[in-house]
């Protein structure tokens, strides 16, 4: 399975996604499938510039929070070939999700805002034991670009919840549901 997160410059939100679920499927020694590299993680943005490097307070929120050591991204702009290859699709925004719609209908069913795809779009998919930052009414992760340090480590607290949540939802899934 090919899961691909996206932002808007995939210097920020969409590398720590993925960042954050490569983490995740590293310390999993219980399934099968990620023991045999089944599931595949990359990032991209709408509106990337080729080449930038990461977000050097996203890494280093990463590095604070999860002693994760940024390794030297270079963002990628979405493209067709990219959505073509991805199972699933997740988005930091709802009006990043339209976007690839509007661009690419044929991800109808396989692109969700990564919230959404985690919660439900009304919060109602909650099993109980997530935080409450999962049941605002807002269905974005807020772009921190711009903003202080603290933005930066609340933005990779949300991404890590919420792809805990979506890495659990794919490993519930019965190899034949995917």
């Amino acid at each position: 399975m090919r899961i691909l997160f996206v932002c808007t410059g995939n210097t920020c939100r969409s590398y720590m996604a993925e960042t954050l679920m490569e983490e995740l499927i590293d310390g999993q020694e219980d399934d099968d499938r990620l023991q045999k590299g089944e599931l595949k993680v990359s990032s991209a943005g709408l509106f990337a510039v080729e080449g930038d490097e990461a977000n050097e307070d996203a890494l280093e929120a990463l590095e604070k929070l999860y002693k994760i050591k940024g390794e030297k991204h270079k963002a990628r702009k979405l493209t067709e070939e990219m959505t073509e290859e991805s199972d699933l699709i997740f988005t930091m925004e709802e009006s990043q999700k339209h976007a690839i719609l509007d661009c690419y209908p044929e991800t109808e069913g396989k692109v969700f805002s990564l919230k959404e795809y985690a919660i439900g779009s009304r919060g109602d998919d909650v099993d109980g034991d997530e935080e409450d930052i999962l049941l605002d009414k807002n269905i974005d992760v807020e772009d921190p670009y711009g903003g202080d340090e603290e933005n930066y480590r609340e933005c990779a607290e949300e991404i890590r919840e919420l792809v805990e949540i979506v890495l659990k939802k794919i490993l519930a899934q019965k190899p034949e549901d995917k």
